[in-house]
């Protein structure tokens, strides 16, 4: 079963009894494109890739608590809204960066020990890898795996002549 991981943090360990009710569906970022029709022209519009949309993306869970729903259901939204970083159990290498949490309604079952909620996300476009830091002590490439321009985070300590170049600058 898959299981939310929010800032480093199962969901389900942090509330015992919160379940993820169905593999949830990820969807794709969309690139934000904008066409311009130009009369005469014999290639078609004119095209302006702008960068990337926002995803949003809602799984489905449940909270199960036969003592304390109501105080489990606090401790769920006050962790849902407070989190920064969603990693999924079974992508434990890549996370997404959290911009927004919408809850919605908690809706209680007729025996009143378990209910359901769909939070809203609302995510950075792009994953993020999840890698350790590296030591390096002469020349080496860093190589961008994925399909999307990226921007590494480089972390310089230590002493003597350092030169960093990207892309021959």
């Amino acid at each position: 079963m898959v299981e939310l991981i929010l800032d480093g943090q199962s969901l389900a360990q942090s509330v015992p009894g919160t379940l993820v009710t169905k593999k949830p569906n990820i969807p794709a970022a969309k690139r934000d494109v904008k066409f311009t029709d130009v009369p005469g022209r014999l290639s078609g519009s004119l095209t302006e890739k702008r960068g990337w949309n926002d995803i949003t993306w809602s799984p489905e869970l449940q909270l199960v608590d036969f003592k304390t729903l109501n105080q489990s259901w606090r401790k769920t939204r006050q962790l849902l809204q407070s989190a920064s970083k969603l990693v999924l159990s079974d992508d434990p290498d890549f996370y997404r960066l959290i911009k927004s949490v919408t809850i919605g309604e908690f809706s209680v079952d007729d025996v009143e020990v378990s209910g359901s909620y769909k939070p809203s996300f609302t995510l950075d476009p792009l994953e993020y890898q999840i890698t350790d830091p590296k030591t390096f002590t002469a020349n080496f490439d860093i190589v961008n795996p994925g399909n999307v321009a990226a921007e590494p985070l480089l972390t310089v300590s230590g002493s003597g002549t350092v030169k960093i170049s990207v892309n021959t600058n």
